[in-house]
């Protein structure tokens, strides 16, 4: 699995005190000392006990530790990518990265990775992303279990991008997907990011669950 974060000074900064720290770390003071001894975080400033939210955030995911929503920096934004297996992870990341890339240009973004499935189900719920991006190639139970719970939840902004057959029946209407966006995963990279402000900007529609055939 993975977790990355893109972070733009532009786009907001959040200064912590040691204390905010250890209390949305659930760690010591003296624990958020060591680190800073440790050189694993630096002071945003000399001498002062003031540390920058997104430095503190690339250390968390370094560690594979959680990220306290109270930590996010202004104008940040949360994308869940969920895929069938986690190989695709590896193959869609060029994907991935300039997905992120897109929005960064207007926003922080925080993300999360997770397998399609009841964990999906936990994370949309968990995490509550702004954007959920999946990948979808063939259907199976988990995929189904996923999506029917990402119909249900209308305020959800969903892109989906899928392969050529899925595509095409989408296309000739032989499938109904819930979902703000859909693309195919073979669609030019530009073409694809220039759909995708779309899904930031314009209100979601109310969705319900529909059978996927």
């Amino acid at each position: 699995m993975m977790r990355k974060w893109y972070h733009n000074e532009k786009n907001g900064q959040r200064f912590l005190t040691i204390e905010e720290i250890a209390t949305a770390c659930c760690v010591t003071n003296d624990k958020v000392k060591e680190w800073l001894e440790g050189n694993h975080l630096k002071r945003a400033w000399p001498g002062e006990d003031l540390l920058d939210s997104a430095e503190l955030i690339s250390f968390l995911i370094r560690h594979s530790m959680p990220v306290s929503p109270w930590l996010l920096p202004p104008q940040t934004k949360k994308i869940l990518f969920i895929t069938s297996d986690e190989g695709e992870f590896q193959d869609q990341s060029a994907t991935f990265d300039h997905i992120c890339r897109f929005f960064a240009d207007s926003c922080n973004i925080l993300v999360e990775t997770s397998l399609a499935g009841r964990y999906a189900d936990l994370c949309i719920f968990t995490f509550c992303p702004n954007i959920v991006v999946m990948f979808i190639k063939e259907f199976s139970v988990h995929t189904e279990t996923t999506l029917n719970f990402i119909s249900s939840i209308p305020e959800q902004r969903t892109i989906l991008i899928v392969d050529d057959l899925l595509w095409k029946a989408k296309i000739d209407g032989l499938i109904t997907l819930p979902a703000h966006l859909i693309v195919s995963e073979n669609m030019p990279v530009a073409h694809v990011l220039s759909q995708l402000q779309s899904v930031f900007v314009n209100r979601p529609q109310e969705r319900r669950p529909v059978p996927i055939f």
